[in-house]
């Protein structure tokens, strides 16, 4: 299971109301490797830690969260997750943009409170009294999610926003959109020939940066290498095919990139924690 990623590294949303863009689900990290891919999208998102420790990255923040404790993060910000061990997890993933598009006055106060210039993410502790209250709320929106009326799911939608919205201040500071497309330039470039024998130049060329900048843009919003993208990304799907296929695992290694069939097997139990043969066993 991981985020239905776009060649922009956009998540596509398959949100599970009727009533509202919104996506509410409990997850293990195990689900996804115990990692979550990188992604962004236009809706806002809200972690809550059940039970284990997650590591959340997000732009070029590495935060750790502890059970009880959760993460607002602002739209369009490039995140990920990871953790070492089980954990267990809340997400809820909403498009305020329902809302906030009715009006001049409503598309003004997205701009200010939740757009590029706004507050990238705010932690969420049980300690302080605002927080714990939009902790227990983000839990009830999602027992609520399905089953509730309507005006009460839009009412909990309603009170989350409101809360966060308090504390969201504009950062006075315009994102280089031209280095994150840059950086989408090259990780699209990734994703479209990910099965062939690529460097780090062709990388950089796919955005007509150098090489060294194409490490520090890696570095600063997906806190990777170009080459460890790649690695991840290989891994990834190849452990699609080993699900989703029946391919002997020679030739699962071959179109996910690996030009040795040892060398894939070594980087994928380094990775998943088992071998290739076992992983599918398992699945």
């Amino acid at each position: 299971m991981q985020p239905n990623v776009q060649t922009d590294l956009s998540e596509k949303m398959n949100y599970n109301t009727d009533v509202f863009p919104l996506y509410a689900h409990r997850h293990k990290i195990a689900d996804f490797d115990f990692r979550v891919l990188q992604h962004w999208h236009p809706d806002v998102e809200y972690l809550l830690v059940e039970t284990g420790r997650i590591q959340v990255f997000v732009n070029d923040n590495i935060l750790t969260l502890h059970a009880g404790e959760g993460i607002f993060i602002n739209s369009n910000r490039m995140n990920y997750s990871f953790s070492h061990t089980e954990a267990t997890f809340i997400a809820v993933i909403m498009d305020l943009r329902r809302f906030l598009d009715a009006t001049p006055a409503t598309q003004q106060l997205f701009i200010e409170k939740f757009g590029h210039e706004s507050t990238d993410y705010l932690l969420l502790s049980p300690n302080i009294d605002w927080q714990k209250k939009t902790l227990q709320l983000i839990t009830q929106l999602h027992t609520a999610s399905e089953t509730a009326p309507i005006l009460t799911r839009l009412q909990l939608i309603m009170k989350i926003n409101a809360e966060i919205s308090q504390h969201l201040i504009s950062t006075h500071h315009h994102s280089d959109h031209r280095l994150q497309n840059d950086l989408w330039e090259m990780t699209h470039f990734i994703q479209n020939h990910f099965s062939a024998d690529i460097t780090v130049l062709d990388i950089a060329n796919a955005a007509h940066v150098s090489r060294s900048q194409c490490f520090t843009l890696f570095k600063k919003y997906l806190n990777t290498t170009p080459n460890q993208y790649l690695t991840t990304y290989r891994l990834s799907k190849a452990s699609d095919m080993l699900r989703d296929t029946s391919l002997n695992i020679l030739t699962i290694a071959s179109l996910s990139g690996f030009t040795s069939s040892s060398y894939f097997t070594r980087i994928f139990q380094r990775y998943f924690g088992m071998s290739p043969k076992n992983y599918r066993k398992n699945q």
